[in-house]
């Protein structure tokens, strides 16, 4: 007979007994036997909502569950080497590997691996098998980036530390931005690098691209990343200018940055005056409020604002919020009722949260 009495009791009742753990406390449950995992496997309901981050931001790489608002649990992978400075751990297995397990806390264990990218892929290969789970969000710095791979379904957002240890003096290089770029699966892509940093290349198709201290980016960056991303929210002072984004609204007139839908950036001594000079013949007038989303928010581009409307029906409107930010909503012709501008002087509109 086992000496896991659990494992006789009927699978019905395991399914409920099952809704009163964790998903934490039953991956360390299944951890205990090949059997038992099969058994949770088995009896876990896998549509039940759960939290999990990935974080290769530093060493060790980790697995975070969310149990509540205010607690978390965390599964690191350390080094086999470290692992003479512990006093206690147990062998479990883990996708028919025997790896020691060492309790930290009730909330944080550490197990051992020679290799600590083959023993987080183990990890979540393990998670996804048995519970179907992959992670939500994934946050990654040098020279732990290939966390990135791991994910097996898009994740709701990757978080980039683009700089090196704790010194933000020293970026990443250009090669590990295209890296990063490439093997992000996400709906929403946040990076911080350092000022000094810089880059040239192309940009991948992104639902949201969000950066803090954007000076690094020049128009250019602007440009390309308007042809594959759709929302580009830069947070913090940046380095463009009024006559910037009035080169900014020339360039997506011309037909460019098909992708773009809204852009939130903070502009140098940025006046109602001069966003669409040479541009005043193209003008039309909303007639009709539009909705704006904004990291999360709501915002309302009231009706009489202008919009600049493109051979192709696609309407650009400039508005700036109370907090400094000017905000470009990029919305197709059909979707409001607008009339051609008379006069050649815009305000651009203030708007808030609603």
């Amino acid at each position: 007979m086992t000496s896991f009495l659990i494992l006789n009791l009927p699978h019905v009742v395991l399914r409920e007994l099952w809704t009163h753990f964790t998903l934490y406390e039953l991956i360390i449950l299944s951890f205990c036997s090949r059997k038992m995992s099969q058994l949770v496997k088995f009896n876990y309901n896998k549509s039940r909502q759960s939290y999990m981050i990935l974080s290769g931001r530093h060493n060790p790489p980790k697995l975070t569950f969310r149990i509540s608002s205010q607690r978390y649990s965390v599964l690191s992978v350390r080094k086999s080497t470290e692992l003479k400075k512990k006093k206690k751990w147990e062998e479990v297995s883990i996708e028919g590997q025997t790896v020691p397990l060492v309790s930290n806390s009730r909330d944080n264990y550490d197990i051992y691996c020679e290799d600590q990218r083959a023993g987080i892929t183990m990890l979540v290969d393990y998670f996804f098998d048995i519970f179907g789970k992959t992670p939500n969000r994934i946050w990654a710095a040098p020279p732990f980036l290939w966390v990135l791979e791991l994910s097996k379904r898009k994740t709701d957002l990757t978080s980039i530390k683009g700089y090196r240890g704790l010194d933000e003096k020293k970026p990443m290089s250009e090669e590990e931005f295209k890296y990063v770029m490439k093997n992000s699966w996400t709906s929403a892509f946040h990076i911080l690098v350092p000022k000094s940093f810089r880059y040239t290349g192309t940009f991948e198709n992104l639902d949201t691209f969000v950066t803090w201290n954007p000076s690094w980016l020049s128009l250019e960056n602007l440009f390309s990343m308007g042809e594959t991303i759709a929302s580009i929210i830069l947070n913090d002072n940046s380095n463009f200018t009024k006559k910037d984004m009035n080169l900014f609204m020339k360039h997506w007139f011309n037909n460019n940055m098909k992708r773009l839908r809204s852009l939130n950036v903070k502009v140098h001594n940025l006046t109602q005056v001069g966003l669409y000079d040479g541009l005043e013949e193209h003008m039309v007038t909303i007639k009709e409020p539009k909705f704006i989303t904004y990291f999360g928010m709501t915002l309302e581009l009231p009706a009489g604002s202008v919009g600049l409307r493109r051979d192709d029906g696609m309407i650009a409107a400039a508005a700036l919020t109370f907090s400094g930010y000017l905000v470009v909503s990029v919305f197709n012709e059909i979707d409001i009722c607008c009339q051609k501008v008379e006069g050649t002087f815009y305000n651009l509109p203030r708007i808030g949260v609603i």
